[in-house]
């Protein structure tokens, strides 16, 4: 049994807070960007067209999903001096596409953007201690409920896929409010 309502509106949530951080001069790099606007539209619409259809899109928000990782990487390459991190991205979309092709089923793109969210609180994790934050383990914690909710996905479990979306998505926003509160 899925509750299409829930897991739709983590997902709405999710493009509303992304398009709210191009208003928000907190977010340096999403400030005035269109791709905030982009991101958060991707997601909002695509939530949107599942609960009118009643059947799943999944590509618009996983290509959401995918272009907020790679800003992310961005982001942490240009504040580490490091190079970026190519690796971050194609697993979640190498994995994806395995996926929907053994499946021959695209509800599978929510897989993907599971995935992404898991690997973004990871490498948020990763590059954490050194922008000076320093709340690396809930952003580890964060990802292993992305993971989770990815794996109850796979295997035929959307109660609990949602309840780890949400768990993952809700602590990683939460922590990022923290962060910022506390440094402005």
């Amino acid at each position: 049994m899925e509750c299409i309502i829930l897991g739709e509106l983590i997902d709405i949530s999710v493009g509303v807070v992304i398009i709210g951080t191009f208003f928000s001069k907190r977010f340096p790099v999403m400030h005035h960007s269109p791709f905030s606007l982009v991101i958060g539209i991707l997601f909002v619409v695509d939530s949107s067209l599942e609960i009118i259809l009643n059947k799943p899109v999944g590509i618009l928000e996983f290509t959401g999903a995918l272009i907020l990782l790679i800003l992310l990487e961005k982001f942490i390459s240009e504040n580490t001096g490091t190079k970026f991190n190519h690796f971050s991205p194609l697993l979640p979309l190498i994995l994806t596409i395995l996926v929907i092709l053994i499946e021959r089923d695209n509800r599978f793109f929510h897989f993907g953007t599971l995935m992404i969210l898991s690997v973004m609180a990871l490498r948020t994790g990763q590059g954490a201690r050194v922008i000076g934050w320093y709340y690396r383990d809930v952003f580890f914690i964060s990802s292993l409920f992305g993971l989770f909710g990815a794996l109850s996905f796979l295997f035929n479990f959307p109660m609990g896929s949602d309840f780890f979306y949400f768990g993952g998505v809700l602590l990683y926003i939460l922590t990022i409010g923290e962060i910022l509160r506390i440094s402005h």
